[in-house]
């Protein structure tokens, strides 16, 4: 049924509803985006490019190796060939993920299209495409919520957005019309591609059957022995090339601390569910997600107790089978990460699998209540009610307070997650300038912000530098301050190196605030300067802005220099064993141009 807008006044206004929140992350994503590798990527697809490199080819146990837990296969060729075609511009996989965001969005529609707008719980047309448009304004709250900053600022999570993907595709493959045969082998290879770039992709092995039997079309199989045959084969198959030669990650705890420790284990569950409407508040978090678990159990007695019903049976199907996919999501990350603590259940990362429990149970609850609403219409007394109450009112007024409140919750929490998204633009800008001069400063700027093993960067940077994967014009040709720009007028500070202390062993800190005058902001990054013997500024390190100083903002009366403080801790050993003047400079990476702040620290 296609969706005419024109018909009804209610219809405008909830389809902007239905497309603002692609807009508004679309918007975001362009705004806080950075064009930097970023610290997994230097080993995936990183270590790709130094075989190539080294070698001249690669092999597909080179692409079938683990990075982490999983077998990133398709990704990998992915992101080899954005990285050959754009010079590595992660800014492309960034727009790769909201365009398979706004897939799984299009997927949600025609399913909630073939299930929810199909129930007939009114004689007026017009309701059905109002409902729809609820529905999908509602989901698409979830699918783009920025809570999952994480994911949609850091090119290499294509990754985790590619089982659901395919996991909603072979939902809406089995809801339509094709023959048996192909669903089967369409489902087959959408479960090859799920399980080859991402560990849960595994799931859908099992998920797309389960979807089959809610469906009743395992009734088509009956006789067709070669598909079941087919399924099979293909399923064993990708887990034995999966587990082969399979190794735990050294870094991770082991599967068996949720046993050792059953209430933190629990606790975590719950967090992992509630995280994306929590705003990092764990308590929120684990409230949240006990209350998805208390609606699963509520809907699946309700749904179980009706199975014999097979179109009820039929319009829950491709819901229950996106809420079992979170559930079994938090249960398996539960096993593998509590070991971390509870709080890392709200790791931005994570959001992406627990959002479609909600998604799934919003689909869930509509049906039920539209299910309620067409039959018979029994009286109830509740508890501290004066009044009798009837099934369809009682149906009809939680469904919509559950969506209000949802909607409430949601809303309450963005600013913290668009928040969150600055802090870590900031953070990226910090690493890209570390990248800028990473034959200059020390390596600390690197770790922090680049990759975890050092010597693994340096072997994969110096092999994406040599394949012009990366340009060498994008890196400092040397350490001196080549673009060094003058006050621009006398009444202008572009902020200060407020002090240089001492920390443990040879470690000392360096802080203050920077901004630049036009266009008035808070300045990228901080390069940290002493002279050389020929007397020119040389940078050491960079240090990161992003730190609020409403002191500045206030003298300034501008609140776009709220971010403006900066630190960073350095040793005294990446300078010249004499007397040196630390200098400090805002740093603007669009025009690369540096403005020189006030105050100077010497060091005997």
């Amino acid at each position: 049924m296609a969706i005419n807008i024109s018909n009804n006044k209610f219809r405008i206004p909830l389809f902007i509803c239905v497309i603002s929140s692609p807009i508004l992350l679309g918007f975001l994503i362009t705004r806080f985006a950075v064009n930097v590798p970023f610290w997994d990527e230097w080993f995936t697809p990183g270590d790709l490019f130094n075989k190539i490199h080294s070698s001249g080819h690669i092999s597909f146990p080179d692409l079938i190796a683990q990075h982490n837990e999983s077998r990133k296969v398709f990704p990998k060729l992915l992101f080899l060939a954005i990285a050959s075609l754009t010079h590595w511009d992660t800014r492309y996989q960034m727009a790769i993920i909201f365009l398979m965001a706004c897939l799984i969005s299009i997927n949600l529609f025609y399913i909630a299209r073939e299930t929810i707008d199909s129930q007939n719980i009114s004689t007026k047309s017009d309701r059905k495409g109002i409902r729809l448009l609820i529905f999908m304004a509602l989901a698409n709250l979830l699918v783009f919520s920025p809570a999952q900053h994480d994911n949609w600022l850091w090119g290499i999570q294509i990754v985790v957005f590619a089982p659901i993907l395919c996991l909603t595709t072979g939902i809406l493959l089995w809801y339509s019309k094709f023959k048996i045969g192909w669903k089967v082998l369409l489902s087959a290879v959408l479960s090859v591609v799920s399980t080859f770039s991402y560990a849960n992709g595994l799931l859908c092995w099992f998920l797309f059957p389960l979807t089959m039997v809610l469906l009743g079309h395992w009734k088509l199989l009956k006789g067709r022995v070669n598909l079941i045959a087919f399924w099979i084969v293909s399923c064993v198959s990708s887990l034995i090339l999966y587990f082969w030669n399979y190794v735990k990650p050294p870094d991770v705890p082991g599967l068996f601390e949720a046993l050792f420790h059953p209430l933190k284990a629990l606790n975590y569950f719950f967090a992992f569910l509630g995280s994306s409407l929590a705003g990092g508040n764990l308590l929120i978090a684990s409230i949240v997600g006990f209350l998805v678990v208390l609606l699963s159990g509520l809907l699946g007695i309700f749904f179980l107790a009706r199975w014999e019903n097979e179109g009820l049976r039929y319009r829950a199907a491709g819901w229950s089978t996106l809420l079992v996919y979170s559930l079994i999501s938090a249960i398996v990350t539960t096993s593998g990460r509590v070991g971390f603590g509870v709080e890392q259940a709200l790791v931005s990362r994570y959001t992406t699998f627990s959002v479609y429990s909600i998604i799934g149970l919003l689909g869930l609850i509509t049906i039920a209540s539209n299910e309620i609403q067409t039959g018979e219409n029994r009286a109830v007394i509740l508890p501290y009610w004066p009044h009798k109450l009837s099934l369809k009112q009682i149906a009809r007024c939680s469904s919509s307070l559950l969506a209000v409140a949802l909607v409430i919750v949601h809303l309450s929490v963005q600013s913290i997650y668009i928040n969150a998204m600055d802090l870590m633009y900031r953070d990226r800008l910090y690493s890209k300038v570390c990248l800028t001069y990473a034959d200059f400063v020390e390596d600390r700027c690197i770790t922090q912000s680049l990759a975890n093993i050092l010597s693994v960067f340096r072997r994969n940077l110096k092999a994406t530098r040599a394949l012009g994967i990366l340009k060498q014009e994008d890196f400092a040709q040397n350490a001196q301050i080549i673009n060094a720009q003058k006050t621009a007028s006398s009444s202008y500070s572009y902020g200060w190196i407020d002090a240089v202390k001492p920390m443990s062993g040879d470690d000392l800190v360096a802080s203050g605030w920077a901004t630049l005058e036009n266009p008035g902001r808070a300045a990228d990054t901080v390069l940290l300067s002493y002279q050389d013997d020929k007397g020119e500024p040389r940078i050491f390190t960079v240090a990161p802005v992003k730190f609020d100083r409403p002191d500045v903002s206030n003298v300034k009366q501008n609140s776009a220099y709220t971010r403006s403080g900066w630190a960073v801790q350095f040793s005294r050993k990446s300078l010249p064993s004499r007397k040196v003047e630390i200098k400090a400079w805002a740093y603007d990476i669009k025009t690369k141009h540096s403005y020189p702040l006030n105050g100077v620290h010497t060091l005997n």
